[in-house]
């Protein structure tokens, strides 16, 4: 099937009848820039890496996630392990470790804005870097295991790292600091060249949004505090 996921044309070949209705949203009638497919040994290879069950659909799923994923650097286009929202006109994605709460969080702001933020990907948003300079990010296919998002984009403006913490605080952090903590977030292709576009397109992202470390614990007064300091410049801790 043919989708269009970032504005990017690309074949799946031989999609299962599951994931198909996944790509549904994206599917399109355009001549496709790139083709990829997966056997068995691809989907063996993403279980033993992972570190938990797969059941097939979340192996097929990941076998053409990794596929796609290593062609996007050459194209100025990167993955990031984050959930992406839109307020006030601008993308923030939000990331962290696994079971951080990052999900939570996310939700923890639409509980706060309501109709005023809309979810574009959960899980797995593509960023990609225009020859303008622009930077977007968008929805994908990938969206996790609640299915948040759509198949749309938004200008990226903010990346949020979240740690658990008793109080709430948000401050902005350096771009050097943000290259320590962002490698787990982002895959790092084993090929020289294909890592070397990476870490340009990772370069040139950060030094273009504003980065920001989000101490939080689960209460809404989290996500207010968040949003404050984003948005409206206020510096606090609750």
């Amino acid at each position: 099937m043919i989708c269009k996921i970032a504005d990017f044309v690309v074949e799946f070949v031989n999609v299962s009848t599951a994931l198909a209705r996944r790509f549904e949203p994206y599917v399109c009638d355009e001549a496709p820039q790139a083709s990829f497919s997966i056997n068995s040994d691809d989907i063996e290879h993403i279980r033993t890496l992972s570190k938990n069950e797969m059941n097939p659909f979340l192996a097929e799923a990941t076998a053409f996630l990794d596929k796609f994923i290593r062609w996007l650097p050459q194209n100025n286009a990167i993955y990031f392990h984050a959930s992406l929202i839109e307020a006030e006109n601008q993308g923030v994605a939000f990331t962290a470790l696994s079971g951080t709460g990052k999900s939570t969080h996310t939700i923890l702001w639409q509980q706060l804005l309501g109709d005023k933020m809309r979810i574009v990907n959960g899980d797995k948003p593509i960023i990609r870097i225009f020859e303008d300079g622009s930077i977007y990010a968008y929805g994908t296919p990938w969206n996790g295991k609640e299915g948040y998002g759509t198949n749309d984009k938004t200008p990226l403006k903010h990346i949020c790292f979240i740690e658990r913490a008793e109080h709430n605080s948000c401050e902005k952090t350096s771009t050097d600091q943000a290259l320590k903590k962002i490698f787990n977030q982002i895959l790092i292709p084993n090929d020289p060249i294909s890592a070397t576009y990476t870490l340009s397109v990772l370069d040139k992202v950060l030094k273009a949004v504003t980065v920001w470390n989000i101490k939080c614990n689960m209460d809404i007064s989290a996500a207010e505090t968040a949003y404050n300091a984003i948005f409206k410049g206020e510096s606090n801790e609750t």
